[in-house]
């Protein structure tokens, strides 16, 4: 296989775990079963939403093998599995050299504890006047 077709299936499979981890339900039910190990009902009772709705959630999750459940007489006990996160840590790593040096560049803060982007921003749209459609009828253009 070609090394862009691999790189590509990998990067899919980064994609897929940002996604997982997009939903804010899945993220907090993957820090509390990195802690310790709980059933579907334990972890709804500390959830605002119902034991099926976990369950749903733990499906997706197994079937990205971040988690692995265990069977405990009737019920199933999730835990982590670290191998699930391998994909991940695999991409992050590959951030090195120069790259790696680029992102706290770009990230410096500034003395007024903002990103030097963010401060660029809020300058430039201070330097925008006001669009016609965004003042009240029969007022004034906006002065700088």
């Amino acid at each position: 296989m070609a090394r862009s077709h691999a790189h590509a299936a990998e990067f899919r499979e980064v994609l897929r775990l940002f996604a997982l981890f997009g939903h804010p339900l899945r993220t907090i039910i993957f820090q509390r079963l990195a802690k310790t190990p709980m059933t579907a009902g334990e972890l709804a009772k500390t959830l605002p939403v119902g034991r099926i709705a976990v369950v749903q959630h733990l499906k997706k999750m197994e079937a990205a093998r971040l988690v692995a459940a265990g069977n405990e007489g009737k019920k199933r006990r999730y835990r982590v599995t670290p191998d699930g996160l391998s994909p991940l840590i695999h991409w992050c790593a590959g951030f090195d050299g120069a790259e790696r040096g680029a992102v706290p560049a770009r990230a410096a803060r500034t003395g007024s504890g903002q990103t030097h982007s963010a401060r660029t921003t809020r300058e430039t749209r201070a330097d925008i006047p006001a669009s016609p459609r965004s003042r009240a009828p029969g007022s004034a253009p906006r002065q700088n």
